[in-house]
This record gives C-alpha cells, sequence and structure tokens, in this order.
C-alpha cells in the first residue's frame, strides 16, 4: 500500500514537471519567435559597437533603432548613428552619422517559409569623414525558413546597393545566411556569415562571420552580445579587422 502510494505521489510530480517543462518551453518559443524579421513587430534597439580597423584604427558607434509596424505586412525603420572614428596616427573625430530609413513589405507567408521585399535609403548626413560621402539607396529581399527539427530558423538576405545624388561611385551586393536557434531558458543564438561583392572595383568579395548570444529577460525585452570577424578584409575597406557589439531591444507590440 505504501509502495503503491509513493509510486502513485512521484508519477504526479512527473508529470507536473513534464507539464511545466513543456509550457516552458512553448512560452520560451513564443517570445523568441518576436525575432523573426518576417513577423513584423514595432521595437526599439540601442546597441554599442567598437570595430577594429584594418589600418589599426579603431571606430566606437552607439546605434539607436526604431522599427514601426504599420501592419503584418508593411514596417518602416530609422536608425541613426552616433560615430567616434579614430584612424592610426590621426585625430580622432566624433559626431552623428548617416541617416537610415527602410520600408519592407512581407509578399507571402506560407507553412514555415515567409518572404519580404523591400529598400532602405542612407542619407548622406554625417560630418565630413565619419559616413559614406554619399547617399546610398538599397533593394532588398530576404526570407525566413523553419528548420524544426534544429529548433531553428534560417534568413537569408539578398540586397543590392549603389549610390546616388553624386559622391563616390558605390555598388555592391550583401549576401547574407543568418541562422536562429532557440535554446531553452529564453536563450537564443544568431550564427551570421556575410559576403559582400563589390562591383565597382573588379568585383572584389570579402565578407564578416559574426555569432550573436541572446536572453530574454522578460517577454518584451532581450539583450545580446555579438562578436565578428572580418574576413578578406584587406581587399574591401567597409569590411573591419574585428568587431563587438552589445545591445538591447524592447518590443513595444
Amino acid at each position: 500500500m505504501r509502495l503503491k502510494l509513493i509510486v502513485t505521489v512521484l508519477a504526479g510530480l512527473w508529470g507536473g514537471l513534464s507539464v511545466h517543462a513543456e509550457n516552458q518551453e512553448n512560452v520560451d518559443a513564443s517570445i523568441q519567435n518576436k525575432l523573426d524579421p518576417t513577423d513584423f513587430r514595432s521595437r526599439l534597439e540601442f546597441r554599442t559597437e567598437h570595430q577594429r580597423l584594418r589600418d589599426d584604427g579603431s571606430r566606437n558607434l552607439v546605434l539607436p533603432r526604431l522599427d514601426y509596424a504599420a501592419s503584418k505586412q508593411l514596417a518602416f525603420r530609422v536608425e541613426l548613428p552616433f560615430v567616434a572614428d579614430t584612424p592610426k596616427n590621426q585625430p580622432s573625430d566624433s559626431g552623428l552619422g548617416d541617416l537610415l530609413g527602410r520600408m519592407v513589405y512581407r509578399m507571402h507567408r506560407g507553412d514555415g517559409y515567409a518572404w519580404v521585399v523591400g529598400g532602405e535609403v542612407v542619407f548622406d548626413t554625417a560630418s565630413e569623414g565619419l559616413g559614406a560621402g554619399t547617399n546610398i539607396v538599397t533593394a532588398l529581399t530576404f526570407m525566413s525558413i523553419d528548420v524544426p527539427k534544429y529548433k531553428s530558423v534560417l534568413f537569408p538576405l539578398y540586397q543590392y546597393s549603389f549610390n546616388a545624388g553624386g559622391g563616390p561611385a558605390i555598388g555592391f551586393s550583401t549576401i547574407r545566411a543568418s541562422v536562429m536557434t532557440k535554446w531553452p531558458e529564453r536563450y537564443y543564438t544568431f550564427v551570421e556569415p556575410t559576403l559582400y561583392a563589390d562591383h565597382e572595383h573588379g568585383s572584389r568579395v570579402a565578407g564578416t562571420f559574426e555569432v550573436e548570444v541572446g536572453r530574454f529577460v522578460s517577454s518584451d525585452a532581450a539583450i545580446w552580445a555579438r562578436p565578428g570577424v572580418g574576413i578578406r578584409k584587406h581587399v574591401m575597406p567597409r569590411v573591419y579587422d574585428w568587431n563587438f557589439e552589445v545591445g538591447v531591444r524592447f518590443f513595444l507590440n
């Protein structure tokens, strides 16, 4: 009789813990779904970034970003960085960088995938030497592809950027394949390799490799750290030697 009672109690405890763990996992997954860039949400981000440049100079950036979801299909972004540039053996300079504006539209959402198209403009608002020195127009498209077996989502992206309104000639493609993985206790990771092809200078190719580790500290706020390293940075000035950023993200809906 006592043995039967003990077995019943243990079975009840195990069942309760299993249900709690399953519910917690479902809650964590639901929260982490907010990171899907094809699932438009209004959010506010602040991040600080340190870049070590290939010429042994450095650059520090503070980047506030606002994403506004006008609907489930349409979203806008505004970003205005503060830049502190320290070239090697030269005086440092700091000030506001180039203003970025973006609009994206979700063309389709299917079972386990979504497709987005859009464009952005980087306006030449920075002080001399702290920005691109010209307006940059970018056409872009990206997708989300669920990989439930590994609790991950793949985000392939392609964009083409060119200058408009004078200034230095710019024309380059960006190819990126981000992989977000959901972990227990509201943790997540991004693994993000990126390739750049500079079409204005013999289609030179370089890239970066970044890894983000983040955690939701509440259902509406997440923090993260992201180190990165440049690949073939000697052939393309826009690619850093190494990079490290930290940030906080607030979801507004």
